[in-house]
């Protein structure tokens, strides 16, 4: 739904006399809608995965929505402000420390690093801040560490915080 338009991708193995059908069902469903039937081959799925699935921008958002809204469903005042720890993780000990320079001047407080061996990204970093976990606040805040970890060939693994009544 984009600006009072609807539209709708159905992805099928055989068109057959699928676009009569649809012109039929959309005719007598709404019959005063303006409605356009658009039938095309797919077969690599490079339009549903380059445009229609969720890029890591709208997949961050998402994940972010769905904590917030079970954290606010289970009574906490999310508006208040709180700690909140933030986990990045690094491939060299060198980007780690780098990017927690960064982080300490963005106003995060430095909490801990450690290293896992057996993962491709060795190096955990956990930094914190305070802030209420409203959605524009919390997501700001993780698209900041997401594009900075980015930076430092990083990858930004999420968030918690404490129950606040």
């Amino acid at each position: 739904m984009s600006d009072g338009s609807r539209l709708e991708y159905y992805y099928i193995s055989e068109v057959g006399a699928i676009e009569n059908k649809l012109q039929q069902l959309y005719t007598e469903t709404y019959p005063n809608k303006e409605h356009d039937i658009n039938i095309v081959k797919d077969k690599k799925w490079s339009y549903y995965k380059d445009f229609l699935y969720p890029n890591e921008e709208t997949l961050a958002y998402m994940t972010d929505e769905k904590l917030v809204t079970q954290i606010h469903s289970s009574g906490d005042n999310t508006a208040k402000s709180r700690k909140i720890n933030h986990w990045l993780h690094f491939k060299s000990e060198r980007k780690m420390n780098k990017c927690k320079a960064i982080l300490v001047k963005e106003g995060f407080t430095f909490e801990s690093q450690t290293i896992n061996r057996e993962t491709k990204l060795p190096y955990e970093l956990q930094v914190s801040n305070n802030g209420s976990i409203v959605m524009n606040s919390i997501h700001d805040t993780t698209r900041l560490l997401n594009e900075i970890s980015r930076d430092f060939k990083g990858k930004y693994e999420g968030w918690e915080t404490s129950f606040v009544k």
